[in-house]
């Protein structure tokens, strides 16, 4: 069936185009001058033949669009996909459309998709995570801002001139550490992507602050450099395995000799890819080794042993993001540049060692 034109609907009933653009057009002091009767024949005559409105018509007219964009990098990262799902939801109940753009890591990538949502007149743009590798991303936004378009940023390093969402990953991962150290252990390996040493490629916003968490508590319980070390790995190049990098690890310290009593990894991903490999060694987790995780994704509670995790607060940081971006987008006056961080909670489980009384003791729930 092809989609009928005002004109269509006009000519249909008999009616002029100006009548009809005045009951379908949004145009409340015209439509009023149409009779009744009139305009319910119209109505029902644009539901049956299929009208639909020429959106950009009503762009120009100065019709809000009624759409908020998403500009994301592409990820197969559960906690990415439970970002941009609950982000999804609370825009599209709070009665609004969706433009999604995943864009690859790639150069241009970012500016393609400030464009894309320049031309759709999107209300509002919501970042998540970096979308781009270097420090080009403020610049990529300064044609949002020009346009006067409300935006906000979610777990992403704090950029300039932009409200930013993020997990407070230093609190997790201190939070964890010092668990740790209850059980009694005293020489701790924190495992990181990307060596600044090697790649002269900096760490990371989210993981420079789990290393921060993980030295603050490592301090604070007077361990040396030698007890509380911290291991920087280049990632994988095949970017559909994350699970790789753990076996890295794993490798990198039968390599080097030394085994720490626990082996803190900066993602759930390397932690099993850990595990797994712990298994091809002959290593017992946690007898031989004690193995913790970051993010608290599904699977980590299926694994075995069960994975201790840090959990991301992944439904209330979307929310969140969502409530600013809609306040930004009614006018209310926000801080333009902050960052607001929401905390994490330890998940404890059996492959850090934790005998069940102490892990009933801290707060749980599933991943």
């Amino acid at each position: 069936m092809e989609i009928a034109t005002q004109s269509t609907l006009a000519d249909t009933l008999g009616v002029s185009v100006r009548s009809v653009s005045a009951v379908l057009g949004n145009g409340q002091s015209t439509s009023s001058r149409v009779g009744a009767a009139t305009r319910e024949r119209i109505l029902k005559a644009a539901r049956g033949l299929n009208y639909r409105p020429h959106r950009q018509a009503q762009l120009l007219r100065g019709v809000k669009s009624g759409v908020i964009g998403i500009i994301k990098p592409t990820s197969l990262l559960q906690t990415a996909v439970e970002r941009s799902y609950f982000v999804s939801q609370a825009i599209q109940e709070a009665g609004y459309g969706l433009l999604v753009n995943e864009i690859l890591w790639e150069e241009k990538g970012g500016h393609r998709a400030v464009e894309a949502m320049l031309d759709a007149r999107v209300e509002g743009v919501l970042f998540l995570g970096d979308v781009s590798p270097d420090a080009a991303v403020p610049a990529e936004r300064q044609p949002l801002s020009r346009a006067k378009i409300p935006m906000v940023a979610m777990g992403s390093a704090p950029s300039p001139g932009i409200l930013t969402v993020a997990v407070d990953c230093r609190q997790g991962m201190r939070d964890l550490t010092k668990h740790l150290l209850t059980l009694g252990h005293q020489r701790l390996t924190l495992a990181l992507p990307i060596s600044p040493e090697e790649t002269g490629v900096p760490t990371p916003w989210n993981f420079a602050e789990r290393q921060a968490g993980f030295q603050e508590a490592a301090d604070a319980a007077g361990l040396s450099e030698t007890q509380a070390r911290v291991l920087h790995l280049a990632p994988s190049d095949n970017w559909r395995d994350n699970y790789a990098i753990g076996r890295e690890v794993i490798l990198r310290l039968i390599e080097s000799g030394e085994r720490p009593e626990v082996l803190l990894c900066s993602s759930d991903n390397m932690a099993i890819g850990a595990m797994a490999a712990c298994v091809d060694a002959g290593w017992k987790v946690p007898d031989d080794i004690a193995i913790t995780g970051f993010d608290g994704i599904t699977l980590g509670q299926y694994s075995r042993p069960a994975l201790t995790t840090v959990a991301q607060p992944t439904e209330a940081i979307g929310k969140r993001a969502v409530e600013l971006l809609l306040k930004k987008m009614r006018g209310e006056t926000l801080p333009t540049n902050e960052l607001v961080k929401l905390p994490c909670h330890v998940v404890v489980r059996a492959s850090c060692g934790s005998k069940p009384s102490l892990a009933l003791s801290l707060p749980t729930q599933s991943a």
